[in-house]
């Protein structure tokens, strides 16, 4: 699936930095980052 997402300029500029140093993709920080997110979110609405 492809999903455009528009982030302040910032938050570019931190992803690259990070990317970069990590030699990984932008894509694969935002992948990881998410599924980090979404599972910390299923946990707190589950009562976890």
């Amino acid at each position: 699936m492809t999903l455009s997402v528009r982030i302040p300029e910032e938050l570019e500029h931190r992803l690259s930095i990070v990317s970069k140093k990590a030699k990984v993709s932008n894509s694969q920080i935002i992948r990881e980052a998410l599924m980090t997110h979404l599972e910390d979110l299923e946990d707190y609405h589950n009562g976890k």
